[in-house]
């Protein structure tokens, strides 16, 4: 499900994506670039049946809640502030370019993010549940063509 909500804006600026994964595990995010208000908490939160994880929080980069732990939580990473991994994934990126390595994250890699991205938007489209495996398998088996993106009218 994603919208457009502010006028300044030419793409989605809200969505909500469900992903069952292999193992059976339900996954839920909620992104919105909609909203014209100061930093209200973390950027993500992961919760399992023993706690939950806060990323890039008011506390640190990474806070685990969990019940057993001293004041209930344990900052796991500090924070270096939000664009730091922006600064770390170009600079890898850059490494690569130059010869210097291979890049930590590959392009068949990328594409595979890019497959769950479509999926997104064929169901968006479809209204009916999309596999990630048929669109990232390639053009024969439904994917990994991209087409444009937005609802059709």
């Amino acid at each position: 499900l994603a919208a457009t909500v502010r006028e300044d804006w030419r793409a989605e600026d809200t969505a909500v994506v469900v992903l069952r994964f292999e193992s059976g595990l339900l996954g839920e995010a909620l992104y919105c670039w909609a909203t014209r208000t100061p930093d209200l908490g973390s950027v993500g939160s992961v919760y399992g049946t023993r706690g939950s994880l806060d990323i890039i929080s008011a506390e640190a980069g990474l806070v685990l809640h969990r019940a057993d732990l001293a004041g209930g939580q344990q900052v796991v990473i500090a924070d270096d502030g939000y664009d730091h991994g922006y600064n770390v994934s170009i600079a890898d990126f850059l490494r690569a370019v130059r010869g210097e390595r291979p890049a930590t994250i590959s392009g068949e890699e990328g594409l595979r993010d890019l497959a769950v991205v479509e999926a997104c938007y064929r169901s968006w489209r479809s209204g009916q549940v999309e596999r990630v495996e048929a669109i990232a398998a390639g053009p024969a088996a439904g994917g990994p063509h991209f087409p444009t993106r937005g609802k059709p009218a």
